[in-house]
């Protein structure tokens, strides 16, 4: 350009977008936005453990929406995971910090732990910041440059001209992957686009949860989409997180290590197959432990919710690993936290 010499390179970093001479995504999402990804995970678990788990799940929440998000959604309005690589490590990075706000080690489902936090996936917020820009821009005056080059590009693509900018290609995929193909050429709003994914969110978390051989009795305790109420409880954090295991199928009972191949599942206590509603309702190891559960409950509920609660142990079950009350919840939590400890000590 006159004089100077202009280099050539495969990628290059405006405005914090990694843009690829392909105009790919795979370096901005896989080695920029991993690379924050990394440090937004190490900060997040620093931050709560500065915090000694008091309201760790309510104060992790707020840390994913006001800080981890809005950074991994930086000018998503102009690029997109149109790989399954960079898709797959959105989705990943999303469960790492959900796995580090619950201060889990295993390896509960994705599904069901951005389930339990009543988070939207990634892929989806992603969606709904790209429709935003997408229509910001079709919303502006004729008059404006950046609109009259909007204009320009998008005449090319519905002359099918080949480009490199696929910007309108991928906007429409979108659309169309959520089902609303019409909004694509309509001048809608962003709060419509945003409206229709939290309606179906609920739909295509249980969709996504019956996928799962290891989460069906999540999908019976599981009641809808938002973040379980249990995970605030004022007890101990730990019983938390063993509510948590147990929901999702990686506490560690016989059951879970059957499924996978580590163990025969037989209960070291009584001879029977350790699954979860052997742990909580039959296991004779934990008598004194489920007996004063009930007697506290019958102290707390009246005696009509007492009665019904306490003659069907399906539903006592389930009710136990709902999230529907909040005395027995805390009641459910103080049995887990004993009964969980004096396995440990006699395993």
């Amino acid at each position: 350009m006159g004089n100077k010499l202009l280099d050539e390179t495969n990628s290059y970093k405006y405005l914090g977008v990694v843009v690829n001479w392909s105009m790919k995504d795979n370096n901005h999402v896989l080695d920029h936005i991993g690379t924050k990804a990394t440090n937004l995970e190490s900060y997040i678990r620093y931050t709560l453990a500065m915090h000694s788990d008091i309201n760790r799940v309510n104060f992790g929440n707020s840390l994913w929406h006001s800080a981890a998000l809005p950074t991994l959604h930086h000018c998503a309005g102009i690029w997109f995971n149109d790989s399954n690589a960079s898709t797959v490590k959105l989705l990943s990075t999303q469960y790492k910090i959900g796995k580090a706000i619950l201060k889990i080690k295993s390896k509960p489902a994705r599904i069901a732990t951005i389930g339990e936090l009543g988070w939207l996936p990634i892929t989806d917020e992603l969606d709904i910041k790209r429709v935003a820009y997408y229509m910001h821009l079709k919303a502006l005056a004729d008059t404006r440059l950046v609109k009259k080059i909007f204009n320009a590009l998008y005449d090319l693509y519905v002359l099918h001209t080949d480009t490199q900018f696929s910007h309108f290609k991928n906007i429409k995929k979108i659309f169309q992957s959520h089902g609303v193909d019409h909004m694509f050429s309509s001048n809608g709003q962003t709060a419509s686009f945003k409206k229709f994914i939290m309606l179906n969110h609920p739909q295509s978390l249980q969709s996504e949860i019956q996928k799962l051989p290891s989460l069906q009795l999540y999908q019976t305790v599981k009641s809808d989409a938002t973040c379980s109420s249990y995970l605030n409880s004022k007890a101990p954090f730990k019983s938390v997180q063993l509510k948590f295991k147990l929901r999702t199928g990686v506490l560690g009972l016989g059951s879970d290590l059957a499924r996978q191949h580590r163990d025969t599942g037989i209960c070291n206590h009584c001879g029977q197959y350790e699954s979860p509603q052997h742990f909580v309702m039959y296991c004779r190891a934990y008598n004194a432990e489920r007996q004063q559960m009930y007697r506290n409950m019958k102290d707390n509920l009246d005696d009509d919710k007492f009665s019904m609660f306490i003659q069907d142990p399906d539903l006592t079950f389930r009710q136990l690993l709902g999230d529907h009350d909040n005395v027995m919840n805390k009641l459910f939590l103080d049995f887990l936290n004993t009964a969980w400890s004096k396995r440990s000590e006699q395993s």
